[in-house]
């Protein structure tokens, strides 16, 4: 080998580590970001599915609901115009399938719109197939 071949194999190998790092740090950065994403949108969805469930439990829930959120209802009126509120602002990063079945629970709540609403975050946060449906919970909400 001359010495022409040499530095050019040493000025290769040089700029592919450089490359290398480069998109390791590109990788990494965006692998924080998109964990970051995902525990915003796992927090949000578990105050959703709260609000949710003192809303089926009725007005004797406020008390029990006030103390696990930071805001006092002073209604069951006003924890479903939240649950609407959560459902506006999910606009941003929700699936498709969580705003359909967040906005039927809206607008017709029942165990079964909770439950379909559920399983959707739960699709949407985790992914993949579920055998788990709506029609196999035998739980009541009240």
């Amino acid at each position: 080998m001359d010495i022409q071949t040499i530095i050019s194999v040493v000025g290769l190998l040089g700029i592919g580590g450089l490359i290398s790092g480069y998109l390791t740090i590109i990788w990494q950065r965006r692998s924080a970001s998109q964990q970051q994403k995902e525990e915003y949108k796992a927090t949000r969805y578990k105050c959703t599915l709260v609000l949710m469930f003192g809303y089926l439990q009725g007005p004797a829930s406020l008390p029990k609901l006030n103390a696990h959120v930071p805001r006092a209802f002073r209604s069951h009126e006003e924890v479903l115009e939240e649950v609407k509120t959560e459902w506006l602002n999910m606009i941003l990063f929700a699936s498709d399938d969580v705003m359909k079945e967040l906005q039927d629970f809206v607008l017709s709540p029942s165990d079964a719109t909770y439950f379909k609403t559920a399983l959707a975050m739960r699709r949407d946060l985790w992914g993949g197939r579920m055998k788990f449906s709506h029609s196999d919970v035998r739980l009541k909400i009240k």
